[in-house]
C-alpha cells in the first residue's frame, strides 16, 4: 500500500508505503479500524466493509432515478426472497475488489460512512485494442474509466503474443486470411480441418496490438449516476508523466442497465484527439467487457 499527495503540478508525491497487509487483518478489525504504520514516517487508518454484488437491473434502475429497464429485461424481486436468481457475489465480493487496480479517487457526495456513499461498483475489462501508431505506443497509455466524478484507472501494455492452440505459424496465417476475406470462425475451421476454439482466438486477437491484464473498478456514488450518465473511457499518455488525452470514447449506461445480469460486452470506439482539424478520423478499436453491480453491506456481525 502506497499513500500519495498530488503536488501543485498535479503530480504524485509520495508520503510513505506499507510493505504488506492482509484484507482478513483489516477486515477482522471491524468498526474499529487499523491503524498501518508508514515507512519511512507517519500511519494511516484503514477500515474495510464486506458487501454482496448484485446483479439485478431493478435495484441498478432505481439507484439511477428513471425507468431504464424494458419489458424483456429479466428482474428479480428480492424482497420475496428470490435472491438466488439474480447474479450474486458473496464471500467473493472481496476477492473481485483485491484482484482488480485501485480505485480512483471519488466523487463527493453525501453519503453513508460505511463505504464513502458508494451504491454501485462498476467493473470494466478490457480484453485487447487496436491502437494506430499517431495515438502511440500501447504500453505508454493508461486507461481511465469515468462515471461522472468517480472513476478508476490502469495501465496499458502491449498485447502477448497470440497462443494458436494446434495451429502452426503457415494455419495461424490462413485463418487470417480467410478472416479478412469474411468467413466466420465455424467456416474456417471447417475449410481447415482446425478446431473452432483455435480459430476463434486467433481471430480475436488478429490485429491487436495492445491488452490489460486487470479489471478497472470504479465506485460509484449516487450523485454519479442519473438518465443522462454516459461511461467514458479516456486513454492517456503516460510517458511524461503529463497524463495528456490522446483518445476519447463513451458507452450509454443504459446498454448495462437494460442487459441481462446488467453486463454488456462491445467494440468501444475512442477517437483520437490529436492531429489537424482537416486530417482523417483517427480510431483506437477496444474489446470491452462492462458490468455493474449493486452494493450490499454484509452484517460482519454475522460472520
Amino acid at each position: 500500500m502506497e499513500v500519495n499527495d498530488l503536488d501543485f503540478t498535479g503530480r504524485d508525491v509520495t508520503l510513505g508505503s506499507v510493505s504488506s497487509v492482509s484484507v482478513s487483518r483489516v477486515v477482522n478489525a471491524g468498526e474499529d479500524g487499523l491503524e498501518l504504520k508508514l515507512e519511512p514516517a507517519g500511519s494511516i487508518f484503514v477500515k474495510a466493509s464486506m458487501f454482496d454484488l448484485i446483479a439485478d437491473p431493478r435495484r441498478l434502475e432505481a439507484m439511477v432515478g428513471s425507468s431504464l429497464t424494458k419489458d424483456n429485461v429479466a428482474v428479480v424481486d428480492l424482497a420475496s426472497g428470490e435472491k438466488d436468481a439474480a447474479e450474486t457475489v458473496g464471500d467473493n465480493a472481496g476477492r473481485a475488489l483485491s484482484t482488480c487496480s485501485s480505485v480512483g479517487r471519488q466523487s463527493s457526495n453525501e453519503g453513508p460512512d460505511l463505504h464513502s456513499g458508494a451504491v454501485v461498483l462498476l467493473i470494466f475489462e478490457l480484453f485487447g485494442g487496436r491502437i494506430p501508431e499517431e495515438v502511440g505506443e500501447p504500453s505508454d497509455l493508461q486507461a481511465k474509466v469515468s462515471i461522472g466524478q468517480s472513476f478508476g484507472t490502469n495501465q496499458c501494455s502491449a498485447a502477448a503474443a497470440i497462443d494458436p492452440g494446434s495451429l502452426n505459424e503457415k494455419g495461424k496465417k490462413n485463418v487470417e486470411n480467410l478472416a479478412n476475406l469474411g468467413l466466420k470462425a465455424d467456416q474456417i475451421a471447417e475449410a481447415l480441418g482446425e478446431e473452432a476454439d483455435d480459430v476463434r482466438r486467433v481471430m480475436r486477437r488478429h490485429g491487436w496490438n495492445m491488452e490489460m491484464s486487470q479489471k478497472i473498478p470504479v465506485l460509484v456514488k449516487p450523485g454519479d449516476l442519473n438518465q443522462q450518465s454516459v461511461i467514458e473511457v479516456v486513454l492517456q499518455d503516460t510517458k511524461d508523466k503529463s497524463f495528456r488525452t490522446v483518445a476519447k470514447g463513451t458507452m450509454d449506461l443504459k446498454k448495462i442497465v437494460t442487459s441481462f445480469n446488467s453486463r454488456h460486452s462491445d467494440i468501444l470506439k475512442c477517437k483520437y484527439t490529436g492531429g489537424d482539424v482537416d486530417s482523417p478520423e483517427v480510431i483506437c478499436e477496444l474489446e470491452v467487457d462492462v458490468r455493474m453491480y449493486a452494493l450490499a453491506p454484509q452484517d460482519l456481525h454475522d460472520r
